[in-house]
């Protein structure tokens, strides 16, 4: 009994939308119930992982995956990790954006691949009524860009190595790490330049707003947005301005790595790169 209820209540469901736009609390809920989601969904149109990595789920009819915490995969196992880390500061009003990226195995700073979550969270004074109609559609439109991504080629799982990368609101405290995390001393900067770098194009997935928190998610890749097509792949333009003056983490970046790499400040956030213990 409490096996099965436990697993309802980490579901993306239309109650969990419903409760998602009445107050903070289930609003913040709603977005915990997503992120993994989300993740999981991409894992399993993006990757080869095997089929019992997932449970498969629906929400008015269109498909997302959450993990099968039955799975023993280790790097499933770490990611799921990792999740739960940017959960606890999602919940403490700190985490800001949220990084998935896909590395080359043989280069732990060559990316093949990249998606970013990015955070908002509104005060009382400032929230915009919306309705579970428009979060429903909202969601379900980003699960299927998710689901669309499966036309590309899987990236096979001995070719890549997956990595989660955390930046905090500037009131974040120096001394915060998540639960089951450390920082890892790697040159975060060499990825974060990578991901900003190169071309700006990027697959626009969706836009979550429940009137308390705000969730933005996109992904990058050279071989995801036909040059030809671009237009046809990204969002609006405001949009477009947002994300790459948000990716634009080369200057003013203060990193909590090992003092044997370079540390930059932003005013914006603190960058973390996770790893389990």
């Amino acid at each position: 009994m409490s096996t099965s209820k436990l697993q309802i209540s980490t579901l993306v469901s239309p109650n969990t939308v419903h409760t998602g736009v009445l107050q903070p609390i289930g609003s913040k809920s709603f977005i915990k119930k997503l992120i993994p989601a989300a993740i999981a969904t991409i894992l399993n149109r993006r990757t080869n992982f095997d089929d019992t990595t997932y449970t498969n789920h629906q929400l008015c009819g269109v498909k997302y995956s959450m993990f099968n915490h039955n799975n023993r995969n280790s790097t499933v196992i770490d990611i799921r990790c990792w999740i739960k880390g940017a959960l606890h500061a999602f919940e403490k009003n700190y985490l800001r954006e949220l990084y998935l990226v896909f590395m080359k195995a043989d280069n732990s700073t060559d990316v093949i691949e990249s998606y970013k979550f990015k955070f908002n969270y509104f005060l009382e004074g400032e929230k915009t009524p919306i309705t579970r109609d428009r979060l429903e559609q909202a969601t379900t439109s980003l699960l299927q860009s998710i689901n669309d991504l499966n036309v590309y080629d899987l990236l096979q799982t001995d070719q890549f190595a997956p990595v989660i990368m955390l930046t905090y609101n500037k009131e974040t405290p120096n001394e915060y790490e998540p639960p089951f995390h450390h920082t890892e001393s790697v040159t975060a900067s060499k990825i974060l330049n990578q991901i900003s770098g190169g071309v700006n194009s990027f697959v626009y997935l969706g836009h979550i707003l429940t009137g308390f928190h705000s969730m933005k998610c996109r992904v990058k890749g050279s071989h995801l947005v036909p040059i030809d097509s671009e237009s046809n792949y990204t969002s609006d333009v405001d949009d477009r301005i947002d994300e790459v003056d948000r990716d634009q983490h080369t200057t003013d970046n203060k990193m909590k790595v090992e003092e044997t790499f370079s540390t930059e400040t932003t005013s914006d956030g603190v960058l973390l790169l996770f790893t389990t213990k």
